[in-house]
């Protein structure tokens, strides 16, 4: 009976931490409604952003690029900068964003709730 309620317990944290992340990313961005970029010769840094800019784009460990290695790759496809970083910042698992880690909170809660479960039928 112990582990279900440990199951149970911990399920909750992580939900309850899945669903905070976005709330607090909300709650505490204070980016304005357009991202702003800081740009040299040879680089291009996004740093500060609406909602969605910072819980989906922007990436926890160094820069946002959007100048970035798969330049030449991303033009033979035809894709445009901004929709390049979308979709590194989506894809790129490596330099998380705050979606990753919401996600990475949601898997947590499903493991222990099914591990609750496993728990309760033997």
């Amino acid at each position: 009976m112990k582990r279900e309620q440990l199951g149970r317990s911990l399920f909750l944290v992580f939900a309850g931490l899945a669903l905070l992340v976005p709330i607090l990313t909300a709650v505490l961005n204070n980016g304005g409604d357009r991202v702003s970029i800081e740009a040299g010769p040879t680089y291009m840094y996004a740093v500060s952003g609406p909602f969605s800019w910072r819980f989906f784009q922007w990436q926890i460990f160094g820069h946002n690029d959007l100048i970035s290695g798969l330049g030449t790759l991303h033009d033979m496809l035809g894709i445009r900068p901004s929709d390049a970083t979308t979709w590194v910042g989506l894809v790129n698992i490596f330099n998380p964003t705050l979606f990753h880690v919401s996600l990475l909170f949601v898997v947590a809660a499903l493991i222990a709730r099914r591990w609750g479960a496993a728990v309760r039928k033997c």
